[in-house]
């Protein structure tokens, strides 16, 4: 229950539905996925580090991550909020 109650403050509903959630157009059907919340705090913590090196060396690390944790998913919702960031 406590994920749920952190979720639904009303700043992080927010920004979950404007920077992690896309759509999969498949021929059949439409998919919409939503990011974790080991996504939604890893995006967050990278987008931060990124705009540092930008002002910076220009050096960043971004993802180191397991097998199926959704890396390609994360960088997805990490291009787009750089979008605004930078």
């Amino acid at each position: 229950m406590e994920k749920l109650e952190g979720m639904f403050r009303k700043d992080r509903l927010l920004d979950i539905i404007r920077n992690f959630v896309c759509f999969n157009n498949t021929n059949d059907k439409t998919i919409k996925i939503l990011a974790a919340y080991h996504q939604y705090f890893a995006v967050h913590k990278a987008a931060k580090r990124a705009v540092e090196a930008v002002a910076g060396d220009g050096k960043i690390g971004v993802f180191w991550h397991t097998q199926g944790s959704g890396k390609s998913l994360s960088m997805v919702f990490l291009a787009h909020m750089l979008q605004d960031a930078l």
